[in-house]
């Protein structure tokens, strides 16, 4: 004997088609139980398609909450250190313009000297 490839669900669609026509109170003369069975199935799959739609808006919202999340800590980061490289910059500034300062006071320091030595030179060549 040979070996029938048997799918139960087209057996039951093949029954479901040779039935008559059953008339419920709820149901007019046009209408079927299949065509109730049928807004059942078209319920249950919107209600599912509403589930489906509704998991797809909550894993959007978070990764959009991620994502803002992230861009904070991301934007908290940069600023972090950008301000130290600010501060690293501030402090090499006020290092060179204390050398600068502290150059210029030499010098200063040094006219002074050649200048008072001059002058205690002209004093003694004068009294002499």
């Amino acid at each position: 004997m040979t070996e029938r490839n048997y799918d139960p669900k087209k057996h039951i669609e093949y029954l479901m088609s040779k039935r008559p026509e059953i008339l419920l109170p709820g149901l007019e003369k046009t209408g079927s139980v299949d065509d109730k069975l049928k807004e059942n199935r078209q319920k249950q799959s919107f209600d599912y398609s509403n589930y489906i739609r509704n998991k797809r808006l909550q894993f959007e919202l978070k990764k959009e909450e991620e994502q803002r999340i992230k861009s904070l800590e991301e934007s908290k980061e940069t600023k972090t250190k950008s301000e130290l490289k600010r501060q690293k910059m501030n402090e090499k500034t006020a290092k060179k313009r204390e050398a600068r300062q502290k150059r210029k006071r030499n010098q200063q320091a040094k006219k002074l000297v050649k200048n008072d030595n001059a002058s205690l030179e002209a004093n003694a060549s004068s009294k002499s």
